[in-house]
């Protein structure tokens, strides 16, 4: 039986390659898996590998954290979207139009209606004082 003799180089291209097809092979939502939303004020403990179809709108009941009236942002305590992977947690949103933000106190108690474009790009489109 000959012996077949396999050079380190010939190994070495083989994984380099088998790593580049992981990379360029892996679906974006895997990637995003890690995505922080901290620098929105607040925690993610999510999966968002399940993306919702696009564009999407998800009802959510949330209190009300923080109001951003000039950048027309919010943070909230939100309850789960199963749809998207979502559990309950804090985060902040874009707000679609600046005026649903007139007379809203912190400690208010809302239903958002959360736009989703892709997994990572969701933007409020309504929201509805519930008290």
């Amino acid at each position: 039986m000959p012996s077949l003799k396999i050079s380190k180089s010939f190994v070495f291209s083989l994984i380099i390659l088998s790593v580049l097809g992981l990379i360029f092979l892996t679906p974006m939502e895997v990637l995003a898996q890690g995505h922080d939303h901290s620098g929105h004020g607040g925690t993610h403990g999510a999966n968002v590998s399940q993306s919702a179809p696009t564009p999407a709108i998800y009802s959510v009941r949330a209190t009300l954290r923080e109001i951003d009236s000039p950048n027309a942002r919010i943070v909230v305590d939100h309850g789960p979207i199963e749809a998207v992977g979502w559990g309950p947690m804090t985060m902040g949103f874009k707000v679609d139009d600046p005026s649903l933000l007139e007379g809203l106190t912190i400690g208010d108690n809302l239903r958002l209606d959360i736009k989703f474009n892709s997994p990572n790009d969701y933007v409020v489109v309504d929201l509805e004082p519930l008290d």
